[in-house]
């Protein structure tokens, strides 16, 4: 007996005249009422069985109705077979491993994944984890994976593979390998943060230099901190004492504080950014402030990350027409101090036209991680190499000529002098 294909395209016409359903083999029937039709595939999901329309006559003809059903079938074969997890719903099982991984993440880390699962993955929250297909999963992606804000949608892959990987399914549909047909290989280009063109920024650190006394001092001093130091806002105004080292001029921010949270991230604090220490020592109480350098209007707590924001926006003035911009006119963000500080690294020159500072002892500075052979190396720097960048740019931050950077003690062994240089080239020292 004929299982698949049962039907003539020359019988549809007479079926239509007969109510009922007509098998065309493997689950697919045309379903006919008051002389219309409709195709019909049914299927199992798990336990259950489940219609799916495949549309209506004339529209989709027996051939193409076909093709549907073979669509269909083939999506179902990318389901993963029955986990450990006993088919748990994914938004059940996505809480269960955050809670479980709480201590790796921490709380802030914590809000922004189960923001970003509810914001763009809630078709998966009931879904149960052993029937979710790489199609559904590619689905939730795609929004986010074709904008400006796909580095959030490759966050979001991540992270719904991880939580997958805790149901222990043989096939995990959220892995690359397996989405890679389904996504672009090439995501629209990320917008890059607004920052402040380097050869402004004496003139920016100028003006936090003469915030006076009030409520605005020690923002524009964990500014100063955070520019200095080209580090992240979170790790600058959660400084703490205890990690200060004077004599060795060092700065060792704990890991579980760090983006990147596998070790401890040392900062060579140039004399600028020991300046602003010295300017915090003086009056501070390390037992009422618990030990934070830059502490906030409520015990127990460090600054908070919006008074930095008010005084950055202070220095800008009008909102209409601000006085800091980058150089497509956007008002520059305190997380644009770092580009500024590499791009002004990278454009350093000596006289033979050779940079002063590679790039794996920038990214060092930066704390970005490098996975592999090549991070193994970037960690294990000689942190001399760090250091003199960052006395470099301390020294050029703190001078009133923007266009006479002041490369002290150089590492390829070249005399630092200042050299007028033209805006339109990188600064070269001689």
């Amino acid at each position: 007996m004929k299982t698949l294909n049962r039907l003539r395209p020359h019988d549809v016409p007479k079926l239509l005249r007969r109510d009922g359903s007509h098998n065309d083999g493997g689950s697919l029937y045309l379903v006919v009422r008051g002389g219309r039709g409709a195709w019909v595939f049914q299927f199992r999901d798990g336990s259950k069985l489940r219609s799916k329309g495949l549309g209506t006559l004339p529209d989709v003809t027996l051939a193409q109705a076909r093709k549907k059903r073979a669509d269909v079938l083939a999506g179902h074969r990318n389901e993963p077979t029955v986990p450990k997890s006993d088919g748990l719903a994914f938004g059940v099982l996505a809480e269960k491993y955050l809670t479980d991984h709480a201590t790796d993440y921490g709380a802030a880390q914590l809000t922004r994944n189960r923001a970003l699962l509810r914001l763009h993955a809630a078709p998966l929250s009931r879904r149960r984890v052993n029937r979710i297909t790489v199609e559904e999963v590619a689905e939730v992606l795609r929004p986010l994976w074709n904008s400006t804000a796909n580095s959030r949608g490759a966050k979001l892959r991540a992270l719904i593979e991880r939580i997958l990987d805790a149901a222990e399914l043989d096939r995990n549909p959220a892995t690359w390998s397996r989405l890679q047909n389904h996504l672009s290989r090439k995501p629209a280009k990320t917008l890059s943060v607004a920052s402040l063109p380097y050869r402004q920024l004496p003139a920016v650190y100028a003006e936090l230099m003469s915030v006076g006394e009030g409520p605005g001092l020690m923002a524009a001093r964990v500014l100063r901190f955070l520019i200095l130091t080209g580090v992240r806002l979170k790790e600058a105004r959660g400084a703490q004492w205890s990690e200060i080292d004077f004599d060795e001029k060092l700065w060792t921010i704990p890991a579980e504080r760090m983006k990147i949270k596998n070790e401890d991230f040392k900062v060579p604090l140039s004399d600028q950014a020991l300046a602003v220490l010295r300017e915090m020592q003086d009056g501070a109480d390390r037992d009422t402030n618990d030990g934070f350098i830059f502490p906030g209007r409520w015990s127990h707590q460090c600054i908070g990350r919006n008074a930095i924001h008010l005084a950055l926006a202070r220095l800008q003035g009008d909102d209409d027409e601000p006085q800091w911009v980058d150089d497509r006119g956007r008002k520059i963000t305190v997380h644009g101090f770092r580009a500024t500080m590499a791009t002004w690294a990278q454009e350093q020159l000596a006289a033979n036209d050779v940079r002063l500072f590679d790039q794996e002892t920038i990214e060092g500075c930066l704390a970005h991680f490098v996975g592999g052979l090549k991070g193994t190396y970037q960690r294990s720097r000689h942190p001399e190499t760090r250091r003199k960048l960052m006395a470099a740019w301390g020294a050029f931050a703190s001078t009133p000529q923007p266009d006479a950077p002041l490369v002290p003690d150089a590492p390829n062994g070249v005399e630092a002098t200042r050299k007028k240089s033209k805006a339109a080239t990188p600064a070269r020292i001689a």
